[in-house]
């Protein structure tokens, strides 16, 4: 009896011991984990800090108006990425100018979508006067694929890329901002090649000619599958 008692007695402090090495290596675990996480986040806001002041670096020595962190995205169907766009004001006025994200067919005559102007950039009013600007409209209109590129022309509200990015800016003269922009092969997407472009436009104060082109900027989507 005597002999059960200190194997049982034995067993419990074998099970206690085990159970705080658990709990031990669980909290040491947890906060490697938790290391690790917060070493990439800091690793990934200090690529964002670099990459934005490269693209910051560029436009101020090349007093460009736009520039993107690159014109060649491959992507996979069904997943997105981001990218980067950087956006400078060089019209030289006072005031800070409204900028904003269109749409414009100039590279594409076949093109066609329906409730904008001939220009492609903001949508008419019953009277066929100008109306707000389409915000967001980023559009591929050309792909190396024959099939997707007739889809685009011939049913363009299916939207084989998908765009999020910030719409309007206000800048003042001389300003720089630096946007993300995230892209996404939806389920329309084919595996091909589309070719893109990002409209910016500006708000003119002109109640005959609202928005004017500010720049525009081509790039590539590859949808590997």
């Amino acid at each position: 009896m005597r002999h059960n008692r200190k194997a049982s007695l034995q067993l419990g402090i074998n099970a206690i011991v085990i159970l705080i090495l658990a709990v031990t290596m669980l909290g040491l675990g947890l906060a490697f984990l938790k290391g690790m996480f917060g070493q990439t986040s800091e690793q990934f806001i200090e690529i964002s800090r670099e990459l934005e002041r490269q693209m910051r670096n560029e436009l101020e020595k090349t007093a460009g108006r736009l520039v993107m962190s690159t014109d060649s995205v491959q992507i996979k169907k069904g997943e997105s990425e981001t990218i980067y766009i950087g956006l400078r004001n060089d019209l030289g006025g006072t005031d800070p100018v409204d900028f904003s994200i269109s749409y414009d067919d100039e590279w594409s005559e076949d093109y066609d979508e329906p409730n904008i102007n001939t220009r492609g950039i903001y949508n008419p009013d019953e009277d066929g006067n100008a109306g707000p600007p389409t915000h967001g409209t980023i559009q591929c209109y050309d792909a190396i694929s024959s099939t997707a590129r007739d889809q685009l022309r011939n049913n363009p509200g299916v939207k084989h890329i998908d765009f999020e990015t910030s719409t309007v800016r206000t800048l003042a003269d001389g300003d720089i901002e630096i946007m993300p922009m995230l892209i996404q092969a939806t389920s329309a997407a084919e595996r091909t090649t589309y070719t893109c472009a990002v409209v910016i436009v500006y708000d003119t104060d002109d109640q005959n000619d609202p928005y004017e082109i500010y720049t525009r900027e081509r790039f590539f989507v590859e949808v590997t599958g």
